[in-house]
Parts: structure tokens; sequence; C-alpha cells
């Protein structure tokens, strides 16, 4: 192998002289020295693969001197930069002359000095094989390298200067390739072939000084290992008049200073890779001022840009060959100042991976104008298989094209573009602000295609676009965009019942709205989301039957402390994300949904009385958090024929305010009906399979006493246990029961009918609930006897309305809350019954005091 010095090696006591080195260095050197600095001199080598290694020296390699190497397979020697000259001058190389193995290798180094590599004997060349060569420190030094100098590397690199020290590199006509290659001779003595990304790179750092940092005038070939075969992260950097071929990726411009007005002049042969990487603000003059030659058949066929953040108003120029523009875990951001706006002609095609593009920020304004542009995949081939590669494009896999807080209203758009496989993050296109246009465009498989999570009122940018929906929910909105993104757009859903659903985003309406009920049987998702209801104008928000809400972690207010609002809705679903009874299976999830699955529903100090009104409502799994499902604090919300089952806690907590229960269903979880404050009234409900009580009395409001929910179900014939002496759902003290129904009162009474509803149809009663009076309809195919009436909740009859020989046709009953008698009849539930043509058909009412 080899004799070797090590770091511990004794200065005082090393010394090798006047020996012979015979057939050594198995690998490496037949003298090595890592410390010490021992005196070699005079010593002969012969047939070893290789003479002498300096890998650290202390004094420049003084003691060595007076040798004789004669080179004879392998490499004569390799050393740090600090004892080259020692060597070359001190010593004696009898060196091959067949241009084999004809190289000296530079080792790890630092050069804290200025210094000129020597002109080697015999034209060898410098080899850096897995080695760095450092150029820096506080004087600033520069490394020279004299033209025909001909540098080769293997995984080596050399590095100018650092984020913080300065350091120069003057190299003019100058050839950096790779180890393998063969020019000026085989320097490695083996048949390798050489490749692009061999090595690494000429790395120009930070404080890289722009006034002695020069490549001219040379050849960089089969670099670019890592970013590229060039690398300026220094401004100023003069590259020009070069020849780059065979690299990864020739050259990487992070900082353009004079927006690179210094590169020009150079030769770009595209090699394995994209041939540039660039910031935006060099683009112009890399293009303008140098050649690319493309490879000519639509591979690596792009131009990336690196993070950068445009100023000043300006448009990306159209690529020459059909190039695209790449974008790979990269930022491009337009704000300033200036309220810069860029514009991105017809035709131009965006590739990106894990990168977005940000108009406009939260303090400073900025613009986006693309019509007829596409962004895509990096995997996408599309124009060409920009990434050399057979990956197969995927939703998600980059980000967005977001528009900020501060985005211009005036210079936003994007229209009649392609937007494909983005929303890694919440969607491909975000709003933010700006009323961006964003129309007559095509959005395929993208995880989610829009977030929408601040707009102007009545905002309808997003207009005339085909969404195809991807591997999430399709949008994500504020309620008050809803209806205009629905309805002005055509979209198609992947019709396996999965994500089928618009995600709502945190969100205070403070104005009267209608969120409409989703299209294509699509429910709406409020994941770790909160709606408030609430404002000045004292808004109401109405929901439009049959509108379901799957939710985790939510919490919806109707009112705030302050504030007045209210929340209006008849036949509506508040349930689980994970519930795939209803609406499909949201949430892409095989869990089942669980009590306490969502936080609750809450009416507070300012929520509107009647204007509250909840009819036909199911709540069901919510309960976490807040120790209810619904929660009352204040107000009069009036809940109709509702059911609240599977809470995690009380299914409805009381604790303030005077709300109304009618014909509810209270089951199925910790308590029914939890009472600590308030005035609230129940009638004709259920309380059953409920843990520990269907209804607890803690304590009322002012005034109040003992709750009353007479003829009540409780789950048993035998009535309520706990203070009661039946088997149903237990009631705690200070609760009067008696005397409660012997069957369900909540279920809803509405008799299913043979025949077409075109034979004979009777219609919903409208108003209803209603004060002081209500109409049913009813056709009647055929003449024939009718007969309305009104009924209690347990069946008997308050008032005959009609009982004769009716036309056929339409017709119109009016009932004014009176029974037969006259007299006005108590608020609360009734029933209708009409019976013609041989049919019968029952609905339920709600008389209001």
């Amino acid at each position: 192998y080899n004799v070797e010095f090590l770091a511990g090696a004794r200065a005082d006591s090393c010394a090798v002289t006047n020996c012979e080195f015979r057939y050594g260095a198995t690998s490496g050197a037949a003298l090595i020295i890592r410390g010490g600095d021992p005196v070699v001199t005079g010593n002969v080598f012969t047939e070893n693969r290789g003479c002498l290694s300096v890998v650290a020296t202390a004094n420049g390699g003084a003691n060595i001197s007076g040798n004789v190497l004669n080179q004879s397979t392998g490499l004569p020697f390799s050393t740090v930069i600090s004892a080259l000259d020692q060597i070359l001058s001190a010593n004696t190389l009898n060196l091959r002359t067949d241009d084999v193995s004809n190289g000296i290798e530079l080792l790890n180094s630092t050069l804290e000095t200025s210094y000129t590599l020597p002109v080697l004997p015999n034209d060898f060349c410098y080899i850096l094989n897995n080695a760095t060569l450092k150029v820096l420190g506080a004087a600033g030094p520069v490394l020279t390298i004299p033209s025909g100098t001909i540098v080769k590397s293997l995984f080596g690199s050399i590095e100018i200067g650092s984020s913080s020290q300065p350091g120069g590199l003057v190299a003019d006509g100058v050839i950096f390739t790779s180890y393998y290659d063969d020019e000026g001779g085989d320097t490695n003595n083996a048949g390798n072939t050489p490749n692009a990304g061999n090595w690494y790179s000429l790395n120009f750092k930070a404080a890289a000084r722009a006034d002695s940092c020069i490549v001219r005038n040379g050849e960089i070939r089969y670099g670019g290992t890592g970013p590229a075969a060039v690398i300026l992260d220094a401004p100023g950097v003069t590259v020009a008049d070069n020849l780059f071929r065979d690299n990864s990726t020739s050259l990487q411009l992070a900082a353009a200073g004079d927006d690179a007005a210094a590169i020009s002049g150079n030769t770009f042969q595209q090699g394995s890779s994209l041939p540039l990487n660039t910031a935006l603000d060099g683009l112009d003059n890399l293009l303008g001022q140098n050649t690319i030659i493309p490879r000519g058949d639509n591979v690596a066929n792009g131009i990336r840009l690196l993070n950068s953040t445009v100023t000043a108003s300006r448009s990306l120029p159209v690529l020459p060959h059909g190039f695209c523009y790449v974008m790979s875990s990269a930022t491009l951001a337009v704000a300033g100042p200036q309220a810069p706006v860029l514009t991105i002609p017809s035709g131009v095609i965006v590739k990106s991976l894990f990168s977005d593009i940000q108009v406009g920020s939260n303090t400073e304004p900025g613009g986006l104008m693309a019509d007829g542009v596409v962004f895509t995949s990096f995997y996408d081939d599309v124009g060409g298989d920009t990434n050399a590669a057979g990956n197969v494009p995927a939703s998600g896999n980059w980000y967005a094209i977001n528009f900020g807080a501060q985005a211009r209203a005036d210079s936003c758009a994007v229209t009649n573009s392609e937007i494909r496989y983005g929303g890694t993050g919440p969607a491909a296109l975000i709003v933010n602000g700006g009323d961006p246009v964003l129309s007559g465009n095509v959005l395929n498989d993208n995880s989610t295609a829009l977030q929408v999570s601040a707009a102007s009122p009545g905002w309808t940018g997003f207009s005339g676009n085909t969404v195809t929906q991807g591997t999430s929910y399709p949008y994500k909105l504020i309620p008050q965009v809803v209806r205009g993104v629905l309805d002005g757009n055509a979209l198609t859903l992947r019709g396996d019942g999965k994500y089928n659903a618009i995600a709502l985003l945190n969100s205070v309406i403070a104005e009267n709205m209608t969120l409409p009920l989703p299209t294509l049987g699509m429910v709406y998702v409020l994941d770790g989301k909160t709606i408030g209801v609430y404002g000045p104008n004292a808004p109401t928000l109405d929901l439009e039957p049959g509108t379901v809400f799957k939710m985790r972690w939510t919490v919806i207010h109707a009112g705030s402390t302050t504030e007045r609002g209210a929340i209006r809705g008849k036949n509506l679903v508040f349930t689980s994300i994970r519930d795939d009874s209803v609406g499909g299976d949201t949430d892409d999830s095989t869990i089942a949904p669980q009590p306490g699955d969502w936080y609750y529903m809450d009416f507070r100090a300012g929520n509107l009385g009647i204007h509250g009104l909840l009819e036909g409502c199911d709540f069901r799994y919510g309960g976490n958090f807040y120790g209810s499902m619904v929660n009352v604090d204040a107000g009069e919300p009036r809940f109709l024929d509702c059911t609240f089952t599977e809470s995690a806690a009380a299914a409805v907590r009381v604790r303030g305010g005077s709300p109304e229960f009618l014909s509810c269903r209270f089951g199925d979880s910790a308590v029914g009906l939890l009472l600590d404050g308030g005035l609230p009234r129940v009638e004709s409900s259920c309380f059953d399979g409920n843990a520990t009580y269907g209804v607890e009395f803690v304590s009322s409001g002012p005034g109040g006493g003992d709750f009353t929910a007479t003829d009540c179900w409780w789950g048993d014939v035998s009535g309520p246990s706990g203070a009661g002496a039946g088997t149903g759902d237990a009631v705690t003290a200070n609760v009067v029961f008696a005397p409660w129904a012997v069957a369900p009162v909540c279920d809803d009474m509405l008799v299913a009918v043979d025949g077409a509803p075109a034979v004979f149809a009777v219609a919903p009663a409208y108003p209803n609930p209603f004060n002081p009076s209500t109409t049913l309809r009813f056709e009647l195919p055929r003449e024939g006897r009718a007969e309305v009436e009104i009924l209690d909740l347990k069946g008997r009859r308050v008032a005959l309305l009609v009982d004769g020989v009716l036309p056929a046709g339409a017709h119109d009953v009016a009932w004014t809350g009176r029974a037969d008698d006259g007299r006005a009849v108590p608020a609360g539930a009734y029933f209708f019954r009409v019976r013609a043509a041989g049919e019968t058909r029952s609905g339920r009412l709600m008389l209001l005091k």
C-alpha cells in the first residue's frame, strides 16, 4: 500500500531520506503525508502506481525536495494547492510522454491568497477527483488559471467566495471537462466514456468578487451534477464567449444584478437536461446575448425559472425552439411599490413541480395577465418530454396561482387558459383578493381547482370555465361566492361519490344571503372551519331545503355576543364528514362517524328569534369541545320537527334565552336536553336512547321554575325514569313530565299514497309555521267528495274545514287557528288531513304564539 504520515506524526522525528520506493500504491500513492511535515529528500520513486500525495501541510511542502518521481501507471502525484509549486520546482519529475495518466491531482484545498496555477509540463492537466477547490478569504484572493490549461473533474468543483467572504477566479481560454474526457490525453488511463454531470460546477457564491470573476473563451463540458456546470449566486460575474456542451445543465443564474449584461456571446449546446436555470431578471439578456442549440428531440425542452420577484411590469418572452418555462420548487412573486404586472403571452407553456406564482402580497400590489397559457405539471408531456423521464403527471404536482390580498383588481386575469395537475396545498387557483377575472379556462386533474377565501360582495369573476374534479373537493369557497361559482361554470364530478362536496372556508356573513343547494348532488364540507352569521345589519343566512353539511372540528355561530344574526332553513342535515349515509364518501375514508366529530352550532346573544327558525333538520355526531351539539345562550331560536342525535355531550344545551323545540327528537346522546339557564319551551317531543338523562335540569332563567316537558315520549310507555317511575330516559328533579305520550309523537306523520301525485296531489301548507292563518292547497282529478280536517297531536279533531262534494281542479282552504266552536286554539303543533278520491294525505302544522 503505502508509507503514511498521519495527523499526529512528530515533526521533529519524521524523515524519509535517500530511500527508494518501488512497486507501491495499491491505491493512492506510495508515500502519503497527512501531517507532521516530514523531511522527504533524496528519494527515488519507481514503478509505483502513484508516487507522492500531500494531503495536508503547514509549511507549503518546504521539506519535500530533491526527490526523483518516475511516473508509472497512475498519476505521478496529488497535492493540496499550497504545496504544488514546491513539488514542481524542488523535485525532478520524469513524466510519461504518451498522453496517458497525464495529470496532477489537486486535493481538497482552500486558497486564501491570490495565486496563479502553473502551466504543467508535458501538456499535463489538472485533476479534481471528489475534491473541492475553494477560493475565499478576508483578502479576497483570486485564482488565475492560464490559457490552454485543462481542468478535468470527477465529482469535483471550484467554489469562488462564500456567503460572506470574497474570492475571485480568472480563467481565459481554459477547458473544464470530465476526468473521462480524453481531450489532451487519456488522463484516467481507462476506457470510460464521459457523460453529462461527471463533475459538479464552477460555483460563484454570493460574496464572489464581480471585478475578478471572469470565465472567458473557454469550454465547459460534462458538468452540472447538482444545479448546473456554472452557478452564479453573485451578481456581475463575466461569463463570455464560451462553449458549453454535453453538460447536464449549463448555467444557473440566481443573482442577475445588472440583468446579466456580462453573460454574453456564449453558445449553450443542450445536454441531458434543461440548458439554463435563471432568475427572471436575467432572462432577457440570457436569451438575447447568447445562443442556445437545442437537442432537437423535444426532450428537456425548457428554461427553468428560479425564485424571482417581479418589481416592475414586464412580459415573459416567448422562448425559442418551442421551449416551455419550468418551475421546480420555486416561487415567482409579482409585487412591489410600483404595482408591477406580469404578462404571459398566448401559447406559452408553464410547467411546474412544487412551485407557485404569487400575485400581489398582503402589503404590496401586483398583477398577472395570462391569456391562452397552459399551466401544467413538469411531468406533463404537452409540448415535449420536458423532464426527460417517464414520470406520469398527477393532481397536485404543483401548487397554485395565488392572487394575494393586494392583487390589482384592474390587472389580474387568467383567461382562455388550461390549468392542469395543480393544487398541492389549497387549490390550483387561489383568490385571497384582487377580484381577478378567471374565465374561459379549462381546469382538469387538479387536486382542488379553485379556492376563494376573500372577494368583494357579488364577485362573479370565475365564469365560463370548464372544471373536471380531481383528487379532492373541486372548490373551496367562502359562502358569499358559492352561487356565482356554481351558476357560471360547468363542473364534472369524478363519478365515484368521493369528495363530492364544496368545502366552505372561514367566513363571517354580515349581509342577508341565501346559500344555494349545491348542484350534482353535492354537499357542503366544513373541515376545521368556523362560519359566523352576524353584523351591524342583522343578517339572515337562508339555507335552501335539502342542503347537507358534513363537518369536522367545526363551529357555526348565529349571532355574536354583540351583533345580531340568524340562520333559517328547512330539511337540512348537519352531520360528520365521515357519515357516508348521506352525500356519499365525502372524505374518502373508511372511518365510521363518531359522536363528537364536529363541535357545535350556537345561538348567541345577537340571534334573531323567529328569523332563526330551523324546520325538519337533522343534527348528528357533534358535541365536541363545548359541552353540546346545539347551544343556546340567548335569544329565541325555534326548532320544528328537528332531530338531535349521536352527540358526544348534550344534544342540546340551553344556557339562556327562550328557545322553542316543537315535535323534536333528542336521542342517542350523553344527555338529550341540558337546561342550565334560560326559559325554553318543549312540546310534543321525544327523548330516547340517551345515556344519562333525557332532560337534565341544572337551573332556569330569571323568573323560571320547574321545567315543563309534558306530552313527550320518553322511550317507553311507562314514562321516564330517574325522577319518574318509568323505564324510559331519565329526568332529574324539577322536570314536569306528566302526562306523557304513550307513543312517539315526533315521528313524521305524512302518509304515503300509492299512485302518481298528478292524480291526487296535496301541496305543503303555506306559510308554515304560521300566525294567524295558513292555506292548504290540494288538487282533485275529478269531481268527488273531499274532507279536510285539523287534528291535535293525539289525533283528536280540532276543526273540520271541508266536508262535501267538490269539482275537479285546485282548491285552497284556509285555517285561521280556530276550533269548530270558534275559539282560538293554543299555539303548538297540529296535523292536517285531506281525504279525497279514495286516498288520504296528512301533514304537520305549527301555529306560532
